[in-house]
């Protein structure tokens, strides 16, 4: 590093500051470990990233073809204010026979059996959603909407196990026929599939407005499940059973690569659901001009005309983890992207697939009396932030900080990291930015910075409001951008 403060280029915000749920992404607390574990299962949990890493080459591919299977099932359920009646089963049913005609409804709902089947479980067996649960996995709620879902006694879930739907009708009558359900009830829709409770209204936005040519907007059909545990950042994805498809999964991507990510798995299901085929190597084609369902493209498209919009991911088969859905999984890698690193090859293709984030760097004179009573403020807060990290950061936090970087030429480049790790005056994580000056160093590159060296930091908490960043707003008077 430069003795140089603060000449060189400035960026004036992370590329990837970002809401989780507005991505339809939700994060999980890391999962616990048994008080009764042995030391070699301690020591194959503390290194399970590096022999992910290691073990990649060795495990198969996807099998070639459509991953999209016949037989699928999935449950919905509709809470409602008190417990069902014999009458109210019978209303649904009725409305369940119009909307998906010829399907037998069925007692008991085992494998092999294809047909419909309504539980309606004991009061005492039903717990209503607490404030947590409307918080994170909620949708459509308001204070009025939520104090009513806390209030529900009862329940009817709703189970459909298919043998085919090629053209999606079945699950498109299974998605229509709960709603009406839930209105007819004043009641609200749990998808089992996807973990979420929905007001009939934002179900009706989410999951059955939207189709065209004969396809649903995946990102309204799926969600993102984000887990921190044990050095490693995995994003896996619930709700693909319901259209046969197995669900995918990105083994280890940082929080502040997550939005790139999602990007990639998107498009992923949108094409794997639309009918795309995974080659003899496990490798998918994502192509934007492939996909059917004309607002999706337009969106992705939208985001850079510039973009080439196409990658080429690879496919292989992965093992469930505690937690994830009860369904096939296909992991996402990148073997052939630009990069040194998985994080980097991943950025790399989001790049060529939707366009790289707009980041133009600013230029700063040395000893810039502002910035540096901006840094003095922010090391006597590091500290704290550092204790913060080593402590373990709440769900949904992240921090990311602002640090000096050598330019080829010679000068200084200023740029994001999202902190990983914090030992003593060094910190770890992953580059934010796209250098300017650096050919060497790509965004997502795992990076080291020294503490008395940072100038700013950016603390985005739980709720979403953010701590921090007095150099964002310096920069962005001085030289305003809008961010895409």
């Amino acid at each position: 590093m430069r003795a140089m403060p603060f000449g060189g280029t400035w960026r004036q915000t992370a590329t990837t500051l970002f809401t989780l749920v507005a991505l339809g992404m939700v994060a999980c607390k890391p999962k616990p470990s048994s008080k009764d574990e042995s030391d070699n299962e301690k020591g194959a949990r503390d290194t399970a990233a590096t022999e992910h890493a290691a073990a990649t080459s060795a495990t198969p591919s996807a099998g070639a073809g459509s991953p999209v299977v016949q037989d699928r099932r999935f449950l919905f359920a509709v809470n409602t204010k008190a417990p069902v009646t014999p009458q109210q089963i019978a209303d649904a049913k009725s409305i369940i026979e119009k909307a998906a005609p010829g399907i037998a409804f069925v007692d008991d709902p085992g494998v092999g059996k294809t047909g419909i089947s309504l539980i309606a479980p004991p009061p005492d067996q039903i717990e209503p959603p607490d404030e947590n649960t409307i918080r994170y996995f909620g949708r459509g709620f308001d204070g009025s909407s939520a104090e009513r879902a806390r209030s529900m006694r009862g329940a009817l879930g709703i189970g459909w196990n298919l043998d085919a739907d090629p053209k999606l009708e079945r699950l498109r009558a299974a998605q229509s026929s709960v709603k009406a359900f839930a209105e007819k009830m004043d009641g609200f829709i749990w998808d089992d599939a996807t973990r979420e409770l929905f007001t009939p209204a934002a179900f009706d936005s989410q999951r059955i407005a939207g189709w065209d040519s004969g396809y649903p907007d995946m990102r309204g059909q799926i969600t993102i499940h984000y887990y921190e545990n044990e050095g490693r950042h995995r994003a896996v994805t619930l709700g693909m059973e319901k259209f046969g498809a197995p669900d995918l999964v990105i083994q280890d991507v940082p929080i502040s690569q997550s939005n790139r990510g999602s990007h990639v798995r998107n498009v992923a299901a949108q094409l794997i659901v639309e009918g795309a085929s995974i080659g003899s190597n496990g490798e998918l084609v994502l192509d934007l001009a492939a996909i059917k369902h004309a607002p999706t493209k337009a969106y992705y498209s939208g985001l850079d005309p510039s973009a080439s919009h196409k990658t080429t991911i690879h496919l292989a088969a992965a093992k469930p983890e505690e937690g994830d859905a009860m369904n096939r999984l296909l992991e996402i890698r990148f073997p052939n992207g630009a990069g040194a690193t998985e994080w980097e090859r991943l950025a790399a293709a989001a790049d060529a697939l939707v366009g790289a984030p707009k980041d133009t760097p600013t230029a700063v004179a040395e000893n810039d009396p502002e910035l540096a009573a901006i840094k003095l403020r922010v090391q006597a807060k590091l500290p704290e932030l550092a204790a913060a990290i080593q402590k373990g950061l709440p769900l949904g936090e992240s921090i990311s900080v602002k640090a000096p970087f050598d330019t080829d030429d010679g000068g200084v480049e200023w740029m994001w990291v999202s902190v990983t790790k914090w030992e003593g005056d060094t910190v770890h994580g992953v580059l934010d930015n796209a250098p300017a000056g650096i050919k060497s160093l790509k965004i997502g590159a795992p990076v080291t910075v020294k503490q008395s060296a940072i100038a700013d930091y950016v603390r985005h908490k739980a709720d979403d409001s953010l701590e921090g960043g007095e150099s964002i707003k310096v920069l962005d008077r001085r030289s305003p951008i809008t961010p895409r």
